[in-house]
């Protein structure tokens, strides 16, 4: 995040979904000037992400538009990554993949003696392949999973001019 704040000129937008994709975005962005950040905080609906991300885009199509969402939120509204594609939007997907609901997690282990249930990939829950995902969808896929020349890979997923999943 605090590279994104970096890197992100001034008219770049970001739009969040909820759980980890809201909480980095809205604790580590630093706006600029001319910057825009939208979410859907305060209603909580898993699934904003993606379209917001789409609308903005739709609406200042020279910007350069991030979507800051997670395994568990984009799969609400999955479908609209072939409104992206179909339209060759050139918007910047970026998956957190924490390998579930982390919020749900979180509430299950503090409030529920760690019963947890849904909430983890591999026992209740799966996800797809993102990388096959992406393919699906005629985005490129950029899979930043270590410390290692990370910002090199996320700084050449964003120079893209067309749709890019970028999981981390």
């Amino acid at each position: 995040i605090d590279h994104l704040t970096e890197v992100l000129d001034e008219s770049a937008i970001i739009v969040t979904d909820v759980g980890a994709g809201l909480l980095t975005g809205h604790y580590g962005m630093r706006i600029k000037s001319g910057q825009r950040m939208f979410t859907s905080q305060g209603l909580g609906e898993m699934g904003f992400g993606l379209p917001g991300a789409i609308g903005a885009q739709f609406a200042a199509p020279e910007a350069l538009v991030v979507c800051l969402d997670t395994d568990g939120g984009i799969m609400f509204n999955l479908q609209e990554m072939q409104v992206v594609a179909t339209h060759a939007l050139p918007l910047k997907l970026v998956i957190f993949n924490n390998l579930g609901y982390t919020m749900i997690r979180s509430s299950q282990d503090n409030l529920f003696d760690a019963r947890r249930i849904g909430s983890v990939s591999g026992e209740e829950i799966g996800f797809p392949p993102f990388d096959e995902l992406a393919s699906t969808f005629g985005f490129g896929h950029t899979l930043i999973e270590s410390t290692i020349d990370w910002r090199a890979a996320l700084n050449a997923a964003l120079a893209t001019d067309s749709p890019e999943l970028i999981e981390v």
